[in-house]
């Protein structure tokens, strides 16, 4: 039986300057974070973070950017097998990602479209399609509303988009991370881009995607996760339809 170890390393909350220390488990040839109170100590980084960011703290966006930066870089240069922290390292790359769009227009109309579907009795999951920088098609799940099972928040905005030709200056949005389904389609078109809103209650196909060369951007928004969270809840046969857990 192998012994397990521990490695220990500091992230700091750029806002505040609280340190929290992320304990991993190096086990075999991996590192996972281990829960803590329901979350790693990673989610309670960025709600601090997020929370610091949001009382609009005396530090601009720009040196925030260069603070996660620096822990990035320290992480593969502290640690000869910096590999085994790829998840740290792409999680910590979300989070810079959390100012620039958390208020973007683009996920906003994916939410709308997400409210939209759940105000008609159906699953709230919402997606947008960006082309040149203007939306170019919207869509939310429809599975119930039009008795379709391929119709989800993705599959209606792609649809919705028609013959676009060339998907290669396109960014897709959804309020969920994609299922393999919608994943598949996303690299079928070799859509370069997708953000998400959450993945917190549905993990989805972002590695699939990853290994085929889309950019993914997880955002773990608030109102995305309570959106689905409410709805899951109140309604959980539907859900475990949807994702095919009957």
């Amino acid at each position: 039986m192998k012994m397990r170890k521990y490695i220990y390393y500091p992230l700091e909350c750029f806002y505040c300057d609280i340190t929290i220390n992320n304990r991993y488990e190096h086990s075999y040839d991996h590192v996972v974070p281990l829960a803590k109170g329901g979350k790693d100590h990673f989610e309670n980084l960025v709600d601090c973070c997020r929370n610091c960011n949001h009382s609009k703290a005396d530090k601009t966006l720009n040196e925030w950017r260069i603070h996660l930066e620096s822990q990035i870089k320290g992480i593969e240069t502290n640690h000869p097998k910096f590999q085994h922290f790829h998840p740290i390292i792409k999680r910590l790359k979300d989070l810079l990602q959390m100012d620039t769009y958390e208020n973007d227009p683009f996920m906003q109309a994916a939410i709308e479209q997400a409210k939209k579907g759940l105000s008609e009795g159906g699953i709230p999951i919402g997606s947008v399609l960006v082309k040149d920088g203007a939306i170019i098609a919207r869509g939310h799940n429809k599975r119930v509303q039009e008795d379709n099972p391929i119709l989800h928040g993705e599959m209606d905005c792609l649809f919705n988009a028609g013959r676009v030709g060339s998907y290669k200056n396109t960014v897709i949005y959804s309020t969920l991370m994609p299922c393999y389904m919608c994943a598949g389609t996303i690299v079928q078109f070799k859509i370069p881009k997708v953000v998400v809103g959450e993945s917190t209650t549905f993990k989805g196909a972002r590695e699939f995607m990853e290994s085929h060369g889309v950019e993914v951007i997880d955002l773990q928004l608030p109102e995305c996760v309570q959106m689905m969270q409410q709805f899951i809840k109140d309604k959980p046969q539907l859900w475990n339809e949807d994702i095919g857990e009957l």
